[in-house]
């Protein structure tokens, strides 16, 4: 059952975000317990805590999934794993302004390029993926969440797909993207331990679908559900520092919210910024098709540097101090210094219209720190069954 949220608490916040705004907004304000989680209501904004459980996985699904997420027999030439870029010390992302996939050696932000193995995109932390589009009640479905920068797959069991398909990130160019998961069937049904894995989990073939369904099911595993903010949302006083406070205020101030909303502070939408596209991108990068990216979770920050699909802003406080770069007054001609390839005509009108000043900056970045949690499982397996590098890292 959820603590009666404190009172003074709840007075003292509310205070605090109606000063905040304008007397004409008078805006509805409100803390309360819905389902599994608290939410904060200011107007029609919403930030929330994440639920105190995660989902219920049986753990040798999970297991299976884990020896699968680290194992390089998923590629193509058996050098890259899921592994290789989703980190544990990277909060399960790489440390790159964009990643590299196939031909690549080391790891992390240590990894030497390969012309070949050139990911185009920043690698997103999967640390509570399993929550995307989560509601306020704390309702969350994980085989319907939204996943990668443009929203086009549903679930984490989709998501694990595409990699393996990808010839920049685990394919390589021997086999095409009708062979490799046949191929990579195949390879895993001929280890015997992972025979008796599957055997035992599934009770059935070995396949796209049960390979997928085990990393998905490990991934669900990845929770960081106690981060100081949700520890001060379920009562506890002290969690939340003075700055840390403030700086919530300053994101309601700043209309953070419109987009940064929900238990995992992301309406989960996709938005045309002006952002830069990565260093590896061969062309303009038009994320859903309409030059529109998701909003991504503000949590676990501390871990996923850097920022943005193209990886372009390497701290907090210069992903905060971007929206003051959004637009730099070239209307007219239709373009923008930070992205040329957008058309400023696409952009979001209310991304446009931000204006952070320096102490709001400041106390925002103070605020964000308040949602990583470093309680989420670390482990790497000694060996994986395939008798490949771990993570395919020599």
């Amino acid at each position: 059952m959820i603590p009666r949220f404190p009172i003074c608490l709840s007075a003292l916040l509310l205070l605090l975000l109606l000063a905040a705004c304008s007397a004409d907004d008078q805006p509805n304000a409100e803390i309360v317990a819905s389902g599994d989680v608290f939410v904060i209501t200011v107007g029609e904004d919403t930030v929330a805590s994440l639920p105190e459980r995660g989902p219920d996985v049986d753990p040798a699904e999970a297991e299976l999934g884990w020896l699968l997420f680290w194992d390089p027999v998923l590629s193509g030439a058996g050098d890259v794993a899921c592994a290789t870029c989703h980190l544990p010390e990277h909060g399960y992302a790489d440390g790159l302004r964009t990643s590299v996939g196939i031909g690549g050696v080391g790891r992390g932000p240590d990894r030497s390029p390969h012309p070949g193995g050139l990911v185009a995109r920043n690698a997103p932390g999967i640390v509570n993926a399993v929550f995307n589009g989560i509601e306020n009640d704390g309702s969350y479905a994980p085989n319907a969440a939204p996943m990668f920068w443009d929203n086009r797959a549903s679930g984490l069991a989709a998501q694990a797909r595409e990699p393996v398909m990808s010839e920049p990130e685990m394919r390589g160019d021997t086999l095409s993207e009708g062979e490799i998961w046949d191929e990579v069937a195949s390879r895993v049904e001929a280890i015997e331990e992972y025979r008796m894995r599957f055997d035992a989990v599934y009770g059935e073939p070995i396949s796209v679908d049960t390979i997928t369904r085990a990393i998905a099911a490990f991934e669900s595993t990845l929770v960081a559900n106690n981060a100081p903010f949700d520890r001060w949302m379920r009562g506890d006083l002290t969690a939340l520092s003075e700055a840390q406070f403030s700086g919530l205020v300053a994101f309601f101030e700043a209309d953070c919210v419109s987009c940064h909303s929900g238990p995992m502070f992301s309406d989960f939408e996709t938005h045309v910024l002006a952002a830069p596209d990565g260093l590896s991108a061969t062309s303009v990068d038009t994320g859903d098709g309409e030059h529109a990216f998701r909003t991504p979770t503000l949590r676990q920050l501390a871990y996923t540097a850097p920022y943005f699909h193209g990886g372009h802003a390497a701290t907090i406080e210069a992903s905060i101090e971007f929206y003051n770069l959004f637009v730099d007054g070239n209307e007219g001609e239709g373009m923008n210094m930070l992205n040329p390839g957008v058309p400023v005509e696409l952009f979001d009108e209310e991304l446009a219209d931000v204006d952070l000043e320096e102490g709001q900056i400041a106390a925002i970045a103070a605020f964000l720190e308040s949602l990583n949690d470093p309680e989420f499982f670390v482990d790497e397996p000694p060996r994986v069954p395939s008798g490949l590098p771990v993570g395919g890292f020599e």
